[in-house]
């Protein structure tokens, strides 16, 4: 076994950062999937929805913006 010595500081830090990670990893996710039902909105002409799904992609992104502030 490793004696790892890690103070509480740090392993606050190492436990925000983690779960940092995991929330951008769904925003990225998200983002991903919506950028495809964008897609297929604009080719069928789903006007309405359209507007919906890009209104709804630019608070994903905002927020993953601000997951980066952090």
């Amino acid at each position: 076994l490793v004696n790892i010595n890690l103070d509480k500081d740090e392993i606050e830090k190492n436990i925000v950062d983690c779960i940092k990670k995991i929330k951008k990893d769904r925003i990225k996710e998200q983002i991903t999937t919506l950028q495809m039902k964008i897609k297929e909105a604009e080719m069928n002409g789903k006007n309405e929805l359209l507007e919906n799904f890009q209104r709804k992609m630019l608070s994903l992104l905002k927020e993953y913006k601000n997951m980066e502030k952090i």
